[in-house]
């Protein structure tokens, strides 16, 4: 699949990605540049109609392991002593 740019710098979402996405006129997309083997690529999804269901989970796995409540008094004992 594949669409172009105009002048304005508008494409056309195909249809097919369109119904993959159930997107309709008027929902508002995200954009990222992600870098992938060096080169930029560009994603689009869907925004999402709740951030805190969207962002459920996400990076997890860098909390595995840690001690949350110790972690977050160590944080304050820091801040604490930056005053």
């Amino acid at each position: 699949m594949q669409s172009s740019l105009s002048s304005k710098y508008q494409t056309v979402i195909p249809s097919s990605v369109r119904r993959r996405l159930k997107l309709d006129a008027g929902d508002k997309i995200l954009w990222r540049v992600v870098e992938v083997h060096g080169q930029p690529k560009a994603l689009a999804e869907p925004k999402p109609e709740r951030w805190s269901q969207y962002s459920r989970g996400l990076e997890a796995s860098l909390w595995k392991g840690v001690n949350i409540a110790r972690y977050i008094q160590t944080l304050r004992q820091e801040w604490e002593q930056q005053k």
